[in-house]
């Protein structure tokens, strides 16, 4: 059988007895029940999102507590006041009480300031007239939240601990115009040509920002590297695929003084469709 029970839980820090509050309540005469009258109170509050209360209407009262925590009354009633005045409860002026730091034991993610922030707006809901309705949110609802973010935060750091290779072969997978890329590294001479992973992962992002950021077409590409490489004055100043995008002094990307160059010898401005590159003798599945 699926067990469908939910299930709440504190996350303490390996410094917790480490505060100094702490440090000052089990200092105390005493002070061990107050502290582990403390946990325990946080453990019941736990599902109520940090409320004290029996019921959603009934707040526990100090013959309550001391009998759900097995300390005795007169302990419990020093205790309280005693968390009360190092801030671990807080008491409304209608005589609930909440455990005011139980948002930092539900979890630590990016998310902490916003539950913190939430948290005491409850607070003040609760503090309402009487008669007013507060939207009152139960933990379980953040806990599932929490362990959501969690988990994108963990796909965050999986990516980024994926290979080059890895990064790479992701990358020409998705890359729509892999035989022409190959075209373009074989102008180049084999010591020019991309030879690492992150190499050939920078070769396939210039292209793709080439055609979707600067939105040159892929004939226009390959045209324009065949031309520069097959040049006099190019084929010295055109060293690596990366440079096309770097700009001169006045701003002019070095693919665009090409450009224009092919346009003056050539008489004849290139369009998008100049040239016809379908016919390859690479095969598309082969990795360079």
């Amino acid at each position: 059988m699926s067990d469908n029970k939910k299930y709440y839980y504190l996350k303490l820090k390996d410094t917790f007895f480490d505060d100094e509050r702490i440090k000052i309540l089990e200092s105390m005469p005493n002070g061990i029940y107050y502290s582990n009258l403390l946990l325990k109170l946080y453990l019941r509050s736990l599902k109520n999102n940090g409320k004290l209360t029996f019921t959603e209407t009934i707040p526990y009262s100090l013959e309550m507590i001391s009998t759900i925590t097995n300390i005795n009354i007169d302990t419990v009633r020093t205790g309280i006041n005693i968390l009360i005045e190092l801030q671990f409860i807080d008491k409304l002026n209608n005589g609930k009480m909440f455990m005011s730091e139980i948002q930092n034991f539900i979890g630590q993610s990016s998310t902490e300031g916003d539950r913190k922030r939430l948290y005491r707006k409850e607070i003040e809901k609760l503090m309402l007239p009487s008669g007013q309705m507060s939207d009152e949110r139960p933990p379980e609802i953040e806990i599932e939240r929490e362990i959501e973010i969690e988990k994108d935060i963990e796909k965050e750091k999986e990516i980024k601990k994926k290979t080059d290779k890895e990064l790479y072969l992701d990358a020409w997978e998705r890359f729509p115009h892999k035989s022409d890329l190959k075209k373009i590294i074989l102008l180049f001479p084999e010591k020019m040509q991309p030879k690492t992973d992150k190499q050939k992962l920078n070769w396939v992002n210039e292209c793709n920002k080439l055609l979707n950021v600067d939105k040159y077409s892929i004939p226009q590409i390959v045209d324009v590297v065949t031309f520069a490489r097959s040049n006099d004055f190019w084929k010295s100043n055109l060293l690596s695929f990366m440079a096309l995008r770097k700009k001169n002094d006045v701003g002019v990307p070095k693919i665009e003084s090409i450009i224009a160059k092919m346009e003056c010898q050539s008489k004849v401005k290139l369009n998008k469709n100049h040239v016809n590159h379908d016919q390859d003798e690479w095969k598309d599945g082969e990795n360079w």
